[in-house]
Formats: structure tokens, sequence, C-alpha cells
């Protein structure tokens, strides 16, 4: 770093409006920033139902062929942002699991002996993500997976939607965009009429759920279940300001 007398923080961004800024504001709040993001006063942005996203982001690739299925079924045509590769190598890993072969990733699935101790370990406490995979591949079958991988565009100029993981995000933007449930990793909802407490959630999740809320420019949804998740984190981080401060 060069010394310098003055120094100055860029906090307007000029791809969407004031709705959005705030929305990703309250999630920098829980990372520790005083300054407020500023949007684009001349852009009307939203934050609310979409019948049409242009893309929707997921926090896993698990959630993200979850919503590729959807899609495909309800007639749509999407693009994977970044590819397939890691996807299929998972569907990989799965066929290899079912013949007993053990496998060494991708992470997943490392260390399991069979597709039967992946399914047991699935159930278990903390086993979400894992969980996915198994009703994936337990539903459609590995060869119906790559299938549908295989036959997805190519460009996404002949895509109805785009797919796209939220660390795949970075540097994108687009119209319209929808979030899965599944960001903020770990974080359990919380139940209705439960006090608020400070839930174990890592920096890193923050970060990457302000870079997924950020990728729209005129409108992002949020579903319920992710919404309660950060108000949850906002109540929590109130009440201990209020404590300090008592």
């Amino acid at each position: 770093l060069l010394p310098a007398e003055i120094e100055t923080r860029l906090s307007t961004s000029f791809r969407f409006g004031p709705a959005i800024a705030e929305h990703a504001t309250s999630i920098l709040r829980l990372l520790g920033e005083t300054l407020p993001l500023t949007g684009n006063p001349a852009r009307q942005s939203v934050i609310g139902n979409i019948d049409k996203p242009t893309a929707i982001l997921s926090r896993t690739n698990s959630r993200l062929i979850e919503e590729l299925f959807t899609t495909i079924e309800a007639g749509g045509r999407p693009f994977v942002v970044g590819g397939t590769s890691e996807i299929l190598s998972v569907i990989t890993a799965a066929e290899k699991l079912m013949a007993s072969q053990p496998v060494d990733s991708p992470l997943e699935f490392l260390g399991f002996a069979d597709w039967g101790e992946v399914q047991a370990a699935s159930q278990m406490e903390g086993g979400q993500e894992l969980g996915r995979w198994v009703r994936l591949i337990d539903s459609y079958g590995p060869a119906r997976l790559r299938s549908a991988l295989e036959g997805l565009p190519k460009q996404e100029a002949d895509a109805s939607i785009i797919l796209s993981t939220g660390h795949k995000s970075k540097g994108r933007e687009w119209p319209k965009v929808r979030l899965s449930d599944d960001f903020l990793l770990g974080m359990k909802t919380p139940k209705a009429g439960e006090p608020a407490t400070p839930p174990t959630v890592a920096a890193e999740e923050l970060r990457l759920l302000y870079v997924a809320a950020t990728r729209g420019q005129d409108q992002i949804e949020v579903p319920p279940t992710l919404a309660a998740k950060l108000e949850s984190l906002i109540e929590a981080a109130g009440d201990k300001a209020d404590r300090a401060a008592a």
C-alpha cells in the first residue's frame, strides 16, 4: 500500500436503487460496517416476489440443482454460470459409492465406504447439505441427473433463466434476482415466538449473502426462511448492543 494523506471509501452503487442498498446495508452492519451503502437515486429497485426472475442464486450446488430441475419441469431452459463440472463430479462419486467403491473426492462424500453410509449420515444432525444430495440422487438417479446437465444450453443467450451459486455470481448483475433459501449455511430458521439468539454464523457466510443480495439491478426476492434467519441475526445484534450500552 502507498501512503496517502486522504482516504475515502466507495459507498455508492449505481447498479441498484435505494431499496436494495438498504437491504445490503443491514447485512454489512452485522459485519461491523458503520458506513451505509447508498443506491442509485435515479434507479428504482424493489425487494419482493418475482414471477419471472432473470437469475436464481443458490448458496450450494445441491440447492442449485434442485432449482435446475424445478426450472426444467416448468418448461424453462436454465444456463448454469461456471458450468456443471463440479456437480457432475458429485454424481460420478455417488455412482461409485453405489457400487461400493470408495472415493477421494468431492469433499461431500469423502470417507464413506458405500452409498448406504452416505444415506445414514444424511439423517444425522448437521447433515442437511448431505441430505439434499441424497434426496436428489435417490429421487432422480445419477443417469437422469447427468442427462439433464448435459442437455443444458451452452450459452447464456440461449437460456430462459440463469442459475448460479453465490460464489460464481461475483462480478455479475441481472435485472431480477431470486435468492434461494440455503444462504447463511449452518444457521437454523428460528421458530415463531423464539427469542432472538445470536446464532453462530461465520462472517464468510454473511459476506457471501451480501454478494448475492447485490447482484440484482431492479429487484431481488428474499425467501421467507432466509429473511427470518437474517432478521434473527439483526435482532440478536441489537440485543447485544443494548446490553453493552446498559
